[in-house]
């Protein structure tokens, strides 16, 4: 009663000082508007009216027309498979972006062999997402513009990835580009301290090119390249690990020696990377921990920095892993445990160990998996984790004791039986 008092007075107080505050006020607009965009409808013309802020929303359909933003606002494509800005072959690129802060996603861009999909001209904190580039000279080109974020892309059969020139600060991070016929990603001429990791470059001419003019500092970690037919090309002023973790190379032929899942022999791999991963980067790990049972249980771990040398050890009820990031960092790792593969019963605990002491950790849980997230400051670049549970899967599970136990208790009924009618008959002698 008391908190509908004070709310009510303070509302009172706030509609009192209203008409006199509105005396010397501009009016405020409301929420930033929505344009939506059919088929057989113009998206340039609803940029063209769109105010400062507003979002065009482009339903599913082919656009035939290549769009110039130079405004701050979000265009957004229904779902990038069936929403096609398709230039037609049109004399400049796809979509032209001079502005700052535009957000573009949920399209697919294509169709000029000359041109870019995306060219972005000195802009700031753009942000290039979700997007499928297809048939183009460059997917996305960026040039003289900084702190753009270029993420989560499908880039297929363009002539280039992308491209940066006279760019610092960007991030191109989780994209997939494949089959390019140059450069699956080109930092060139004074590009510097662009943050290039998460990449799937695949099977393209070149699968990085940092020419001599380039960088310093461009940062290329956790990118898969496989099958390039040159897997990369740069120099050392750059730098191409995280301080711990390099990148996967389909062509890195030297081995892990201590379980870390970094390579440690012939590096640095292509005079570049002095730590190749051993294994395709991947957050989401998924580990094999056994059959019992005719049923297969899988142990998937997500994490921020590289899982190797992962094992479920039965006798200890416990899984083990190594978790390797750059010193100074924190990471952390989920681990989803089937719950009949391990558990803890009511009243017990788990005990979760790095190197040997005891940490404490975040739990959830649904009906069939425990996800148990330890954290990690990385004092040295390796760290072992291990989870410790109370109980295991039965080594011999309940459906397989249950027809020789069924057969020992019908002969032990039968003996009874046996037993009680030659009582009988002796009781009646």
């Amino acid at each position: 009663m008391r908190l509908k008092i004070v709310l009510a007075f303070i509302s009172l107080l706030f509609l009192s000082l209203a008409i006199p505050v509105a005396l010397f006020t501009v009016p405020v607009a409301g929420a930033p508007e929505t344009i939506e965009v059919h088929p057989g409808e113009s998206i340039q013309a609803a940029i063209n009216v769109a105010g400062v802020g507003y979002t065009v929303l482009v339903h599913a359909g082919t656009y035939n027309e290549s769009l110039t933003i130079s405004k701050y606002l979000k265009l957004i494509g229904e779902d990038k498979s069936t929403t096609i800005v398709d230039a037609n072959g049109t004399n400049k690129p796809v979509i032209y972006i001079a502005a700052d802060n535009v957000h573009v996603s949920g399209f697919t861009i294509q169709n000029d062999r000359h041109h870019d999909g995306i060219y972005l001209y000195r802009t700031y904190a753009d942000v290039i997402e979700d997007n499928i580039f297809k048939y183009n000279y460059a997917g996305i080109y960026i040039y003289y513009s900084t702190q753009n974020r270029i993420v989560n892309n499908l880039m297929i059969d363009n002539q280039h990835g992308v491209r940066l020139w006279l760019s610092d600060r960007n991030i191109v991070a989780n994209n997939t580009i494949t089959l390019t016929l140059f450069w699956g990603i080109n930092p060139y001429y004074n590009s510097y301290n662009n943050s290039i990791y998460g990449n799937i470059i695949s099977n393209n001419g070149y699968g990085i090119y940092i020419g001599d003019d380039s960088g310093p500092n461009n940062v290329i970690y956790h990118n898969n390249f496989i099958e390039n037919t040159v897997q990369g090309r740069g120099n050392q002023a750059n730098d191409w690990d995280n301080g711990a973790e390099g990148n996967f190379w389909s062509d890195y032929n030297g081995t892990d020696t201590d379980g870390d899942g970094i390579g440690d022999t012939f590096v640095p791999h292509l005079g570049l990377d002095p730590y190749p991963l051993v294994e395709l980067w991947s957050p989401v790990r998924v580990f094999n921990a056994g059959t019992w049972g005719n049923v297969t249980y899988n142990v998937t771990i997500l994490s921020d920095h590289s899982v190797a040398s992962f094992n479920f050890s039965y006798a200890d009820k416990s899984i083990s892993f190594n978790v390797t990031g750059p010193p100074g960092a924190e990471g952390f790792c989920d681990v989803a445990i089937p719950r009949t593969l391990l558990w803890v019963q009511p009243g017990e605990v788990w005990v979760i160990l790095v190197d040997d002491v005891e940490r404490s950790y975040t739990i959830w849980e649904n009906t069939t998996h425990t996800v148990i997230r330890v954290l990690v400051t990385f004092g040295n670049p390796t760290h072992t984790v291990t989870i410790i549970g109370t109980h295991v899967v039965p080594e011999f599970p309940t459906f397989l004791l249950l027809p020789p136990l069924l057969i020992i208790l019908s002969l032990v009924s039968a003996l009874l039986r046996k037993k009680c009618i030659t009582k009988r008959r002796n009781i009646f002698r």
